[in-house]
């Protein structure tokens, strides 16, 4: 299989191109192409085509690009994924594992109980940290869109967003009643899109939780009897949401 590339510019079509972008080309050599190679490009808005690297220098490529690729990788079901900002590398892997699976877009939250303490200038180094890992996680597993990777928000103003979407579901280690699958069973068709929010280490405070109750179209989900880590059950839960409602089960 083919190397996927992002590159957001220039704007992809058939023909001729310059690449001069410094990460595309340290990533060529990374993966040490030649002159010939057949790769694939991607814009991460939906865009893929399959190219070959005519030259290679120093500081820049000449590629030729054959044409657009037409296979969709996209998940059938929109799935937001509200996480509560972890500590250290959690995140990251949050993020990565995220994209791999097919969440659609990821908005991380500082909540009560959050441990990383975020200034307004960090907010901005720290997406733009997980929005290259986004990148880089499309790129290995083939999405040809990129999922967005919000600012960091506080908890108030992600909860506003939640009313756009037309389910949303909150693993609660003190809900008893509904069992993820027992609930996924219960709705005849899937929801168009779904958001999905889980809490950072030490998980919901009482008035987050009181919060998310007021909510219409908000579930509370009990994950079993054993207590999944925050970095765990975002991901525990994305892969059963594709499975069921996805293209995980898929056997296309």
């Amino acid at each position: 299989m083919a190397d996927w590339f992002f590159l957001s510019y220039p704007k992809l079509d058939t023909g001729y191109i310059t690449i001069n972008a410094p990460e595309v080309i340290k990533h060529f050599k990374a993966k040490r192409l030649n002159e010939g190679a057949e790769i694939v490009l991607f814009d991460g808005e939906g865009g893929a085509f399959s190219a070959r690297i005519e030259h290679l220098g120093p500081k820049e490529a000449e590629v030729f690009v054959l044409h657009r690729l037409e296979e969709n990788s996209e998940p059938p079901v929109n799935i937001t994924l509200f996480t509560g900002i972890l500590k250290g590398d959690k995140m990251d892997q949050v993020v990565r594992q995220a994209v791999e699976i097919g969440a659609k877009s990821i908005v991380p939250v500082i909540m009560d109980r959050t441990v990383v303490k975020l200034s307004e200038g960090k907010r901005k180094d720290r997406q733009l940290r997980w929005e290259n890992i986004a990148i880089s996680a499309s790129s290995q597993c083939c999405r040809s869109v990129v999922p967005d990777v919000a600012l960091p928000q506080k908890f108030t103003r992600a909860l506003s967003s939640l009313k756009a979407l037309d389910l949303v579901l909150v693993p609660y280690e003190e809900e008893k009643h509904h069992g993820l699958f027992t609930f996924l069973s219960s709705i005849n068709s899937p929801p168009s899109t779904v958001g999905l929010f889980t809490g950072p280490e030490g998980g919901f405070s009482p008035p987050e939780i009181e919060a998310l109750k007021n909510l219409t179209g908000v579930y509370f989900i009990s994950l079993g009897p054993r207590i999944l880590r925050a970095e765990t059950a975002p991901l525990a839960v994305l892969s059963v949401l594709l499975s069921v409602w996805g293209d995980l089960g898929s056997s296309s």
